[in-house]
């Protein structure tokens, strides 16, 4: 049987996003894992794969460095749109 994922996972550190979704398989949860680069996101059609998604693990410093919440606000809401632009959020 085939199970869309209902968590989405987001992280601009592949190592780490590597270890949410096997935490998640482990645990025989689908996940749809995304690794998130703010010079290359192209998120077209995103939403398409998340239509049965319903819980978004987001890191909150998608930014590297240590970004304050003015600079990390636009991103965080710029994948959220792109994962679920119906909501809620």
């Amino acid at each position: 049987m085939f199970v869309l994922p209902r968590i989405v996972a987001v992280d601009n550190d592949e190592e780490d996003l590597e270890q949410i979704q096997e935490a998640l398989v482990l645990a025989r949860i689908p996940c749809l894992p995304i690794h998130y680069d703010a010079a290359t996101w192209k998120p077209e059609n995103l939403s398409k794969l998340c239509v049965a998604v319903r819980v978004g693990l987001l890191d909150l410093n998608l930014l590297e460095g240590a970004p304050n919440a003015e600079t990390i606000t636009p991103h965080v809401a710029e994948v959220l749109t792109a994962v679920a632009p119906q909501g809620p959020y």
